[in-house]
């Protein structure tokens, strides 16, 4: 196990060299256009989409990249002048698909291309009418699902694999009914290794473990009214789900249950708008954006924003490590085709992540004014002792005592510490953990 000093010293080391966020060049002539989403195939492919955030003129945009965003090549979708973008699923730097809806009319298109963009082509069953695709993913170049609307109170839902020339309608009794006036929104989804999640618009969720062909439905406790919520998995068991108007709730056994908590911190647009993204290889690091990006390393519990990028209205993220993310900005005047996109070049340091299957501990507020509150979970009938230090090594404050309850909430006292940041050691026999806290008189 690391010394206290160690584990200081690579808190300092973390957090002296402050991560930086550097301007990449979209492409796009037009300015104010929206790039979200952006799809992280690795650290060097990727592919984004376009939108207007004022919602009309529509955009067709698309740009990718083969060299980690230092060069974008941007592109155009001729023929839809009257569509906007839905999804995109990227498969590889030359092959991807996408979902793009005409604004007036409610018609949707599900597109492929497989020369980098020069030509798309429609290669699916219900494009038009009632029935249309809404959302699309694929595992490989040949295995994929589409999700539709609803088709005589049932939830439509497209499989393929032979690279979507045909596709079969998933039988009825193999997904969940929907409720009345439940609708599964466009783009919303989750996917690890062969399961994907969907939200609804009734506050349910979707799974399916065999890329589409068998469904399942939960219900994190938000109430029936609400109508937008997000799903994110950073594993097979691990996910969280976030409401705009009832906020968080999290799942260890993949959907299957949900528990309600409250996030505390620089919450990413109060904690209600933007979208959530995991960070792939990670415990538990999860981003989120709107005004701003903002980062939590214990699932979403404590947030905190980066210096940087505070003031920008970010449209989405994505991550491929600690090392490779990307944000999508606005195309900006006077030279559009030079702005739009930011390359994280940092480090989101693990060292201060937990492991839930270890249990974990958040302290809030953070920054505190003297008294905060510490909520441990994962130390059930242990012995605990609590040391804080300051960044000098000395200990500045200690308790012990017996955790008789799953999770438990305890208010301490630190008036008496000077303003500065500490480092706080919790440990049992089994299990230690290490937090940063900011005392700010």
């Amino acid at each position: 196990m690391k010394s206290i000093t160690t584990i200081i010293l690579l808190i300092i080391l973390s957090y002296s060299s402050s991560a930086q966020w550097i301007m990449q060049h979209i492409g796009y002539e037009q300015p104010y256009v929206a790039v979200s989403p952006i799809e992280a195939i690795s650290k060097d492919t990727l592919w984004t989409i376009s939108a207007n955030p004022m919602g009309s003129p529509s955009y067709q945009y698309f740009s990718r990249s083969a060299d980690g965003g230092n060069t974008w090549i941007p592109g155009n979708i001729s023929g839809y002048n009257d569509f906007s973008f839905i999804n995109i699923s990227a498969i590889n730097y030359s092959t991807a698909w996408v979902v793009l809806e005409n604004i007036t009319s409610g018609e949707t298109q599900a597109l492929k291309t497989t020369d980098g963009g020069s030509s798309w082509q429609t290669q699916f069953p219900c494009a038009f009418g009632t029935n249309h695709p809404i959302s699309i993913h694929f595992w490989n170049i040949n295995e994929g699902v589409c999700i539709g609307q609803k088709i005589g109170g049932h939830f439509e839902i497209y499989t393929t694999n032979d690279a979507g020339f045909t596709w079969t309608l998933v039988d009825f009794a193999n997904i969940p009914n929907p409720l009345v006036f439940e609708n599964i929104p466009g783009g919303r989804q989750s996917v690890i290794e062969n399961t994907i999640w969907l939200s609804t618009s009734l506050a349910r969720v979707l799974k399916s473990d065999d890329k589409g062909l068998h469904w399942t439905v939960s219900t994190p406790p938000f109430l029936p009214s609400a109508m937008r919520l997000e799903v994110e998995f950073l594993n097979l068991n691990h996910g969280i789900v976030r409401e705009v108007d009832f906020g968080y709730a999290e799942t260890f056994n993949g959907g299957t249950s949900w528990t309600l908590f409250n996030a505390t911190g620089t919450l990413p647009d109060l904690g209600n708008l933007g979208l959530l993204t995991w960070v792939p290889g990670s415990y538990n690091t999860l981003i989120g954006n709107y005004i701003g990006i903002h980062y939590s390393f214990d699932g979403g519990h404590t947030w905190s924003v980066f210096d940087t990028l505070q003031t920008k209205r970010i449209y989405g993220t994505a991550w491929t490590d600690i090392s490779h993310g990307w944000a999508g900005d606005v195309t900006e005047p006077p030279n559009p085709n030079q702005t739009g996109i930011w390359k994280f070049t940092g480090t989101l340091n693990a060292i201060l992540e937990m492991d839930p299957r270890q249990g974990g501990v958040t302290f809030y507020p953070n920054p505190c004014k003297g008294l905060v509150n510490m909520v441990l979970a994962g130390f059930l009938g242990e012995d605990v002792v609590l040391d804080i230090f300051n960044l000098q090594g000395q200990k500045v404050y200690a308790a012990e005592f017996h955790q008789t309850l799953i999770q438990s909430d305890r208010k301490i006292d630190l008036s008496f510490l000077k303003s500065g940041t500490y480092v706080v050691s919790v440990r049992s026999g089994k299990k230690s953990l290490v937090k940063k806290i900011v005392v700010e008189k």
